[in-house]
């Protein structure tokens, strides 16, 4: 099977499912979501979580930072990713697409492991530009931590909007998608290089 039947099937399995998460994040781009993970005692904190560019469009690309702390000397961590989508800014159901766990963290960035007590360190994924036949609308990333006994140590939880329009194009339906969105009401004020 080619690649594109093959995303096809898959876009179409996950745009029909009913998999949904009907709990909302808050107002902002991210938020910890350890609570909601009963992780009591975080043992991970994090700051300054952003993308350039804040919206992300087909040629763009995506670049995420996290900075993170620490409250124990850490050798391994290892992340859970809990991917969803929904088509416009109102709804409030995600829906799950992708879910893959165990992601050694140490291995993806060289600068984390081991990571001391009272530490702090910025990390960068950098994302290729989306598939073509990616679906515009928001995308949510829950990422929940772990140490090397398998136990929660912390969790966040990011959105952003994917619009299929270039900088400086106007797409009347991408706008009223994300007309209140953060990150739309902060371009205008402060560009795409800003804190969530």
């Amino acid at each position: 099977m080619t690649k594109e039947i093959i995303l096809a099937l898959l876009c179409l399995f996950f745009l029909a499912t009913e998999t949904t998460s009907t709990s909302s994040p808050t107002n902002s781009p991210w938020y910890d979501c350890s609570s909601e993970e009963n992780i009591n005692s975080p043992t991970l904190q994090f700051s300054n979580v952003y993308s350039v560019p804040s919206v992300v469009t087909p040629t763009s690309g995506q670049t995420l930072y996290k900075t993170i702390t620490s409250t124990e000397t850490l050798n391994e961590i290892t992340v859970d990713y809990h991917q969803y989508f929904k088509r416009t800014t109102n709804s409030s159901n995600w829906k799950t697409f992708l879910v893959v766990n165990g992601v050694d963290e140490c291995q993806e960035h060289d600068n984390l492991c081991p990571l001391q007590s009272g530490a702090i360190v910025e990390v960068q994924s950098i994302h290729p530009p989306l598939n073509a036949h990616t679906p515009q609308g928001w995308y949510r990333s829950r990422q929940v931590y772990r140490d090397g006994e398998g136990s929660k140590i912390g969790c966040v939880d990011m959105t952003f909007l994917y619009c299929k329009v270039g900088p400086g194009q106007v797409d009347g339906e991408c706008a009223a998608r994300g007309e209140d969105s953060p990150f739309l009401r902060g371009q205008a004020i402060i560009g795409d290089n800003h804190v969530w």
